[in-house]
């Protein structure tokens, strides 16, 4: 299935990267489901994490799936007793991050240049390790997060009624998290910039920057990447972090200095109002019993909810480091002529980096030129990005039928003049669609455009003031594209399995986060 981690990877993985994070997955699986099923849950060979044409798959055999279900009444309870010390938030916030924290901590203090080669591919194996284990309990966060916000809006459907009725989401908006902290750190920078005699015209530009200044911008940029700069745009190490290429960061800031971004303080204000209407407007419709009831689990769901947001954000803690130890390597492997340049090291295979990183070490040579084989590789990459996988194999038997509706996203066949997906964020936009498959897209996106991509990511965040929808292949209701969407008041429908194969770019679409429906660009406007 691809599912929960694997949906953080909507492409093919590079040769490395497969050969690094299966392992780390296949053992965090097995931390998780100890941690909240007991001893013994699954056996050595009920789980793996493989590739099939390159893209990531979670594999479990039929027997694990059997005990899994039976032992999910005491997984349900350490998810959510309320006194259990295994429950999510206190493992993410008391042992998943500081842990995590701590081990990239160590590997971004190294000089990777005085290392052996060994020893910088090790850094990044433990570092991607680190990674994956931490998944582990961002999953725990995520379905108190869910549970807590689900329960509140299926109470006050149930409860509160009447004409004027303020939306549910009305309630849960306008939240501090770590997208949203990032994004008021680029805001600051180009209100600096704004105020620096030549800086805003410069940047805009693309020009040099005034002598005098530039020192002052770097460094105000350099403190901006250092907090935020891990954003993952995807989970692959080949992919860059704004930390080592900051031009999507760059991007946005261009656009919040063109006058056209919203400050989200003003838009936080602006819900907050909202959210005091609202409110007032329970006091005077909904009796103390029922407002009680409504209120608790309100505060349930307005804590719990930006720690979702918070807990992945942090995901790609290690990443600059680890992306760093691994282009040294490739340094190295190019200097001895394996490689044509040092990032291509992301195009060997695991035994393949193992062996030329002992050969360097060992003052041999590291080998014959491998561009034919990575250039093959390149190539086949390329082609098999073409396709969507589908999100279970295989599509049939009780599992399957069990499970499906919990995928996220639509595996139906759909062949309409409409999408169907998850409807995550109200409202309906129509605009050009802009296709954006990774950050090597991002410049291209322009204000107004319907943002349409496999998934997004918080490095996407900056994305969605540009935006006037966003449409996903994968994401549900507590997704970074649900969450976010809300914030900027855009509409959103996310899963629909297939939107980057239907529709192309530059199509005039119309979103309806209502219904959760895409309309193409050749259908009949029925909606």
């Amino acid at each position: 299935m691809r599912a929960s981690i694997v949906e953080q990877m909507p492409d093919p993985l590079s040769p490395l990267f497969a050969d690094l994070i299966r392992p780390a997955v296949a053992e965090s699986l097995h931390h998780v489901l100890r941690r909240f099923f007991g001893p013994d849950p699954i056996r050595p060979d009920d789980t793996d994490f493989v590739t099939l044409n390159g893209f990531a798959y979670y594999f479990y055999s039929n027997a694990s799936m059997r005990r899994l279900l039976a032992a999910t009444p005491r997984g349900m309870r350490v998810a959510f007793g309320r006194h259990s010390d295994l429950n999510g938030v206190p493992q993410w916030r008391e042992h998943g991050l500081p842990d995590y924290q701590r081990i990239a901590g160590v590997w971004n203090d190294v000089n990777a240049a005085t290392m052996s080669a060994r020893d910088l591919l090790r850094g990044a194996t433990e570092l991607i390790a680190a990674g994956a284990d931490y998944y582990t309990y961002v999953q725990a966060v995520i379905p108190q997060a869910a549970t807590a916000e689900i329960t509140f809006t299926r109470l006050y459907d149930l409860l509160v009624h009447g004409a004027g009725r303020p939306p549910a989401l009305t309630f849960l908006v306008g939240e501090d998290s770590e997208p949203i902290r990032a994004e008021r750190s680029l805001f600051a920078l180009a209100r600096w910039c704004r105020e620096t005699p030549g800086v805003a015209d410069a940047v805009v530009a693309g020009d040099a920057l005034p002598e005098a200044q530039q020192a002052a911008f770097e460094g105000r940029l350099a403190e901006h990447l250092a907090r935020y700069g891990h954003a993952t745009y995807n989970l692959d190490v080949m992919q860059p972090v704004a930390a080592d290429d900051p031009a999507p960061v760059l991007a946005a800031l261009r656009f919040a200095l063109g006058g056209q971004a919203v400050d989200p303080d003003v838009r936080q204000a602006r819900q907050a109002e909202d959210r005091a209407r609202a409110q007032a407007w329970l006091v005077a419709h909904v009796d103390p019993v029922r407002r009680r009831v409504l209120e608790k689990a309100l505060g349930n769901a307005r804590a719990l909810g930006p720690l979702r947001e918070d807990a992945l954000a942090a995901i790609g803690l290690g990443w600059p480091a680890a992306r760093r130890l691994l282009r040294e390597l490739g340094t190295r492997l190019a200097s001895g002529g394996l490689l044509d340049v040092a990032d291509d090291v992301f195009w060997l295979t695991g035994e393949e980096a193992d062996r030329a990183a002992s050969a360097w070490d060992g003052g041999r040579p590291v080998g014959p030129s491998a561009s034919v084989a990575i250039a093959a590789r390149k190539a086949e990459w390329r082609g098999r990005r073409q396709v969507t996988p589908p999100g279970w194999l295989p599509a049939k038997g009780l599992m399957y039928r069990l499970f499906k509706g919990f995928m996220p996203s639509n595996e139906a066949v759909q062949s309409g003049p409409t999408l169907t997906g998850l409807g995550a964020s109200a409202g309906r936009a129509t605009g050009p669609a802009r296709l954006l498959r990774g950050p090597e897209d991002f410049a291209r996106m322009q204000p107004g455009d319907v943002l349409v991509a496999p998934i997004t990511t918080p490095a996407y965040t900056p994305l969605f003031a540009l935006a006037k929808a966003v449409v996903t292949d994968v994401g549900g209701p507590l997704s970074h594209s649900s969450i976010v969407a809300r914030e900027y008041g855009i509409p959103a429908v996310l899963g629909t399995g297939s939107a980057t194969a239907r529709i192309h770019d530059g199509d005039v679409i119309t979103v309806n986060g209502d219904a959760g429906r895409v309309l193409l660009a050749d259908g009949p406007d029925t909606e």
